[in-house]
Formats: C-alpha cells, sequence, structure tokens
C-alpha cells in the first residue's frame, strides 16, 4: 500500500504508519485552527480537531487490541500549513486508506470508525463553504 507515510518516512507499515499518519492530520489541523482569519473557518476547524482527538484515541487503542503491535515512536517531521479544503481531502483520504487497511488485516470495528474519520473530512468541506 503506497501512501505518502511511505513516500515521507520510507517504510514504515502497519500500526505504526497509522499512528504516524493520524498524528500528522490531528496536526495540520491544529496548525490551521490557529492560522485562519475566518471566524466560521476556525470554528469548524475547531470542531474537527476536537473530533479527530477522539477519532485518533479510538482507532489506536482499537488498532492496537487487534493487531497486538504497539507503536515505536511517533515521526512526524514538520507540519506544513494546508487550506482547509487540503485538509479536508487529506482526512477523506486517509479514512479511505485506514478503511482498507482494515479490512484487509480483518479488522471489522477499525472499518467503521474509519468511514466516520472520513465523514469527519466530508463535514470539514461543507462547513468550510462559510468565509
Amino acid at each position: 500500500m503506497e501512501n505518502s507515510l511511505v513516500k515521507r518516512f520510507g517504510q514504515v507499515s502497519g500500526v505504526g504508519a497509522m499512528y504516524n499518519e493520524l498524528h500528522i492530520i490531528f496536526m495540520t489541523v491544529k496548525l490551521a485552527h490557529f492560522n485562519t482569519s475566518s471566524y466560521a473557518q476556525h470554528m469548524a476547524l475547531g470542531r474537527t480537531y476536537e473530533t479527530l482527538d477522539d477519532f485518533t484515541d479510538s482507532i489506536m487503542e482499537q488498532l492496537i487490541g487487534y493487531s497486538g503491535e504497539y507503536p515505536k515512536s511517533l515521526t512526524i517531521g514538520s507540519i506544513e500549513s494546508k487550506t482547509i479544503h487540503e485538509i479536508s481531502k487529506m482526512i477523506m483520504d486517509l479514512g479511505a486508506r485506514l478503511q482498507e487497511f482494515a479490512k484487509k488485516s480483518n479488522y471489522p470495528n477499525i472499518e467503521n470508525l474509519a468511514q466516520e474519520y472520513s465523514g469527519a473530512g466530508a463535514q470539514l468541506k461543507f462547513l468550510s463553504k462559510y468565509p
């Protein structure tokens, strides 16, 4: 499964890859939340940040429970500023990759959480229409 983490960090796979990418997106949302000059986007990004915080915790706990694999380190590098549209796409894309990973690994509840995670990106995309 080729994704942005493999391109960015080399052969990171499994739970470690998901752990890294979930935190990269989480911090990207937080950076955008602080940097926006739009009150509506500030609120939408804040809501998304809180939602992703809960999802990241639930997803990681369940991935560890299913796999027995604990992440050994967190490698996120520097976080670059992104537009709200880029962030919503990042969230939806990771949700799709996570869902596929969970399906291949036979982690059924992770598939459900991945769909909801993707939905948080879709909701951010919707909320971003307000200036």
